[in-house]
């Protein structure tokens, strides 16, 4: 009987590790950082006298494009990481 695809991968014939930045640990805390570092410039746009215009633009944004927008430029990113490594 031949062996099946999930056959070879289960016994180890094409297994690798993991990197290591790819550990679910590693993952949450890289998000931990973006998050607050999007808390950051979020504070700072809010706060900081001569940026009126910014916090009038954002205000009329509608908040799930600007997710999206966030999301794919991020995606943009790990794909053009991953063509680097």
């Amino acid at each position: 009987m031949a062996a099946t695809p999930t056959s070879e991968y289960a016994s180890g014939a094409f297994a690798q590790r993991m990197p290591d930045e790819l550990s679910p640990r590693h993952l949450v805390r890289r998000l931990l950082v973006l998050v607050v570092l999007v808390g950051v410039v979020a504070a700072a746009a809010a706060s900081l006298p001569g940026l009126g215009t910014l916090r009038t633009r954002f205000s009329q944004a509608d908040p799930s494009l600007l997710a999206l927008i966030g999301v794919l430029k991020l995606g943009s990113c790990l794909s053009k990481r991953g063509r680097l490594s």
